[in-house]
C-alpha cells in the first residue's frame, strides 16, 4: 500500500505541475477565462462525483471494495463544502488464521475543500473530512485458548456490532475535460478517532476507512459532473 501511495503521489505531483503550466499559459480565443463575476459570486455550481478506483480494485480481487458518490457546493470558486456517502465490504484472512467478513455497510464523510488556484482547465486543492460508519462483521476460524484447561476451541462470531469515527486530510487535483465533466486524483491520510470495542476485540476492517489501524492512507480517482 505504501508503494502504491508513493506512486500515486508522484503522479499527483506531476499533475499539479502540469496544472500550473496550464494556468501560466496565455489563454487563446477558445479558452474561457474566469471573470470577476465568477470569483465574486457566492454560488459557483453543484458538483456530483463518484470514485472509480476502489470499485475496480474490488473487481480485480482485492480483499475490499467500496462504492462512493459525493456532492459538493461551490462558494466563491475557493471553498467547496462536501458530503461523501458510500457502501463498502471486506473479506480478509489474518496472519493468525481468523477470517474477517464485513458485509456491505454504509459510511459517510462531511468536510470542505479549499482550492489554491484555478483556471478554466484545472485546480489543485486541500481538504479535510470527518468520517463515520455503523456496521456489523463476522469472524470465522477464530481460536480461543484456555491457559487453565490447556485446551483451545475454534469458533465463529456472527453479527458483531461496531461503529467508528475518523478524520482525513486530503490533497488533490482536478482537470476539466468538458464544460461539465471533470476528472481528478486525491490522496488521503486517515486517522482513527474512535472504534467501538466488542467483548472479543475490535473489527479488522472499517467501511470507508480501511484496515483498523491508528492511521492509514487512501487514494481515489474520480469523475465529476458540474451542474
Amino acid at each position: 500500500m505504501k508503494s502504491i501511495c508513493r506512486y500515486c503521489f508522484s503522479i499527483l505531483l506531476l499533475m499539479v505541475i502540469s496544472a500550473k503550466n496550464l494556468n501560466a499559459q496565455t489563454p487563446n480565443e477558445n479558452t474561457p477565462v474566469p471573470t470577476s463575476a465568477d470569483t465574486s459570486s457566492w454560488y459557483n455550481g453543484l458538483v456530483v462525483g463518484t470514485d472509480l478506483l476502489n470499485p475496480i480494485a474490488g473487481a480485480m480481487g482485492k480483499d475490499y471494495s467500496s462504492y462512493e458518490v459525493s456532492v459538493e457546493y461551490g462558494l466563491k470558486r475557493k471553498y467547496f463544502p462536501i458530503a461523501e456517502v458510500g457502501m463498502s465490504k471486506s473479506d480478509n484472512t489474518s496472519d493468525f488464521g481468523p477470517v474477517y467478513h464485513s458485509p456491505l455497510a454504509p459510511y459517510g464523510r462531511v468536510g470542505i475543500n479549499y482550492a489554491f488556484s484555478q483556471s478554466a482547465k484545472s485546480f489543485a486543492y486541500i481538504g479535510t473530512r470527518v468520517g463515520f460508519s455503523n456496521f456489523r462483521y463476522d469472524v470465522s476460524n477464530m481460536t480461543i485458548s484456555s491457559n487453565y484447561w490447556k485446551e483451545s476451541l475454534t469458533t465463529s462470531l456472527n453479527g458483531e456490532k461496531s461503529n467508528a469515527i475518523w478524520t482525513e486530510f486530503i490533497g488533490g487535483l482536478r482537470v476539466s475535460i468538458t464544460n461539465h465533466i471533470l476528472m481528478g486524483w486525491n490522496v488521503r491520510a486517515k486517522f482513527i478517532n474512535h472504534v467501538k470495542q466488542t467483548l472479543y476485540g475490535s473489527p479488522a476492517y472499517i467501511p470507508g476507512y480501511g484496515s483498523n489501524k491508528s492511521k492509514t492512507y487512501g487514494i481515489q480517482f474520480s469523475i465529476y459532473y458540474k451542474f
